[in-house]
């Protein structure tokens, strides 16, 4: 005589299986998770009645493995996937990724607000952090560029060297205090290194793009380079490949220049560098917004550095974390 409660529960099996094998489950038919079908109990089952496995199926790259053993009471069918868990977090093609893009928005607008146009915003009547120098003022006068001025002569030591060479055309005027000297060129120096890799991420936006921040970003530094990198995210996120094209001769021109400039600042300040000097400098950045700016380019330029080499997954090496050495060793690398 057939018991019942086998029969049941092996139509059950059956119409399941079945159902599965159809590509019928709604639940592969989404990007919801892995289901599992809850256990079916069936009393007084032998455990040598029936033992099943297989696998079979792939549905929207989830594979289907249905099993049942009699080792026991309980029969399970179960879905999983072959696909990571980290997988299934990935955003949707064409999305920007989040963060990065929120990072560089943030940093694009607090820098032209604080820092570019502090003092206007100020005079407006806006809210200004009172750790905001309002010098330069706005508009600002002669007295208050001075200082960028002067040293801006100096840009990369080429009045200096041509001095030095040409002794007879004249001098280049008073020399801006070498501590503030060499702060200005490492900013510049830095921003001078970046355009070889800018040129070589294969994400980057088009050429005329590239070309206008770079300039802008010698004069402004990271007032152009922050919005440049968050339009990158925003444009390029669909664009997976992360590797760099460099050119050579252009990445160790750039980098034996850089590394001359930044090698004279540092022998520069330290021939000549006393607790005094450092002083009147500290002075200056908390007093001046655009040496304020320079300050808080460097801890930009270390940060933005250490994003753009890394997206490079063909090459990683710890010394790239390194600030300013690691974009050295990149571009001679």
């Amino acid at each position: 005589m057939i018991d019942l409660r086998r029969l049941v529960c092996l139509i059950c099996i059956l119409t399941q299986t079945s159902l599965l094998q159809q590509g019928r489950v709604s639940a592969f038919q989404s990007h919801s998770p892995p289901f599992r079908i809850p256990s079916l109990t069936v009393a007084g089952w032998d455990r040598n009645t029936l033992q099943l496995s297989q696998r079979s199926g792939n549905y929207e790259n989830k594979k289907i493995s249905k099993g049942w053993t009699g080792g026991g009471r309980k029969i399970r069918l179960v879905c999983h996937s072959d696909e990571t868990d980290g997988d299934s977090e990935k955003p949707l093609p064409g999305m920007p990724t989040i963060l990065p893009t929120a990072i560089f928005i943030t940093a694009s607008v607090a820098y032209w607000y604080l820092l570019v146009f502090g003092a206007a915003a100020h005079q407006g009547g806006l809210w200004v952090p009172d750790f905001v120098p309002l010098v330069p003022g706005w508009p600002p006068s002669d007295a208050d560029l001075a200082p960028a001025i002067e040293d801006s002569v100096h840009f990369f030591y080429i009045s200096d060297a041509l001095d030095v060479l040409s002794p007879k055309t004249g001098g280049i005027g008073e020399q801006p205090p070498v501590l503030r000297l060499a702060f200005f060129n490492l900013a510049e120096a830095w921003v001078f290194a970046f355009l070889p890799i800018l040129l070589a991420d294969r994400k980057k936006l088009p050429l005329p793009v590239v070309l206008v921040t770079w300039l802008g970003a010698l004069g402004l530094t990271n007032a152009f380079l922050m919005p440049y990198f968050a339009f990158r995210e925003i444009f390029n996120s669909d664009n997976k490949d992360k590797g760099f094209d460099k050119n050579p001769l252009l990445s160790k021109a750039f980098g034996t220049v850089a590394s001359i400039v930044v090698g004279w600042a540092v022998f520069q300040t330290g021939t000549e560098f006393n607790l005094e000097k450092l002083e009147e400098f500290g002075n200056l950045v908390v007093s001046d917004r655009t040496y304020l700016a320079f300050a808080v380019d460097l801890v930009i330029f270390s940060l933005t550095q250490y994003f753009l080499l890394t997206q490079d997954s063909t090459s990683q090496k710890p010394i790239y974390a390194v600030p300013f050495v690691g974009l050295i060793v990149k571009l001679f690398d």
